[in-house]
């Protein structure tokens, strides 16, 4: 339930503020619990892993992935859920089948049972603009996408939608577990509290957008050639969000630049985020989101180089801290009231 609602039903509702190092500390002790079950730990947040357990198939998968949650919640009174399936697509799905406090094998076997009914806004990277096409066509599960050849799929969506549609429909997916992971861009993106009265609010955003990014760099001990602005603003049409100042149902636009030599100077991103933005020519009051990404990255200049070296070693390893904090795509969830694990009888394994 959204707070918006919860103080709506309960107006006297005390709202008990965030603590973030309680969560860098059960972050720690998660983490800390699939390290010692598992070597290939793939973060994608501080509570979100995959895990490939290829190399505990010597034990039920089901069984160790029980032991992982029983463990998680004794050290962290967090619950967990965990899906495990042959593949990363499949693991996470059955991760969301198995909220709250459960888990979910999904054997080679019942894979097609399982997606012929399951709806394809289920599937990860759907988003309004897909599913509704697809709805007017008619088709809203799995199953019913499956009868739609590859050709036709290319034909409404082009090459890259059409073939994940076609492949996640099946339960294919090849993408592998990856416990380091080179960084390809760094950036910054805020999709919530979004909201701007006038040109000021917008540009004062970007500022301090720009601060966020240069700090990551520097932090990481990398510059950026390529500097990417990506802005939502609401769908013509669309109403306000059931998440309370959510980004809800938006368009995506972006516009990028390629400079000469690398950066990650300050008052140089302010001022290309500010062109970007201004080429854009949107209504401020729209936006919904702002993203700043900076790729094509360089290691920085060796002034700062050991330093920095090792910060840019920390931040990639699947065990820092730095990289339970800032990860990308899905592997292993966890939340204060739920968490999960995905396995792949390689083997798979999500936990959120």
């Amino acid at each position: 339930m959204f707070v918006r609602d919860a103080k709506a039903r309960c107006p006297h509702l005390t709202v008990v503020p965030y603590n973030f190092d309680a969560y860098g500390e059960v972050a720690d002790q998660f983490y800390g619990i699939l390290h010692k079950y598992c070597t290939k730990v793939q973060a994608l947040s501080c509570d979100e892993a995959f895990l490939d357990m290829t190399e505990c198939l010597h034990d039920n998968p089901e069984e160790v992935t029980e032991r992982m949650r029983n463990e998680i919640f004794g050290t962290t009174k967090c619950t967990a859920s965990a899906g495990i399936a042959e593949n990363r697509l499949l693991a996470r799905l059955a991760t969301r089948s198995a909220k709250p406090n459960g888990q979910l094998f999904i054997s080679s076997e019942k894979v097609d049972d399982y997606l012929s009914t399951l709806p394809i806004k289920a599937l990860p990277g759907i988003g309004y603009t897909v599913s509704d096409k697809l709805k007017s066509k008619e088709v809203e599960h799995c199953g019913q996408l499956r009868n739609i050849s590859k050709d036709a799929l290319h034909k409404d969506f082009g090459k890259k939608i059409s073939n994940m549609l076609w492949n996640y429909c099946r339960g294919i997916d090849h993408s592998v577990v990856e416990a380091v992971q080179e960084t390809k861009s760094v950036g910054a993106e805020v999709n919530w509290g979004v909201r701007f009265n006038e040109n000021k609010d917008a540009d004062n955003f970007l500022v301090n957008l720009s601060r966020e990014v240069s700090l990551r760099l520097q932090g990481c001990g990398l510059q950026g050639r390529t500097i990417t602005l990506k802005v939502k603003t609401r769908r013509k049409g669309a109403g306000e969000p059931l998440k309370f100042m959510g980004c809800g149902d938006c368009e995506t636009m972006s516009r990028s630049t390629t400079m000469t030599g690398a950066t990650d100077n300050l008052v140089t991103l302010q001022r290309i985020a500010r062109q970007l933005f201004a080429a854009l020519h949107v209504d401020v009051k729209e936006v919904r989101g702002v993203g700043l990404k900076m790729s094509k990255l360089e290691h920085a200049d060796l002034g700062r180089g050991a330093q920095q070296g090792n910060m840019l070693k920390s931040w990639l390893g699947s065990s820092s801290e730095k990289l339970k904090k800032q990860c990308s795509e899905r592997t292993c969830f966890l939340g204060n009231s739920d968490g999960i694990l995905t396995c792949q009888r390689s083997c798979r394994s999500h936990y959120q």
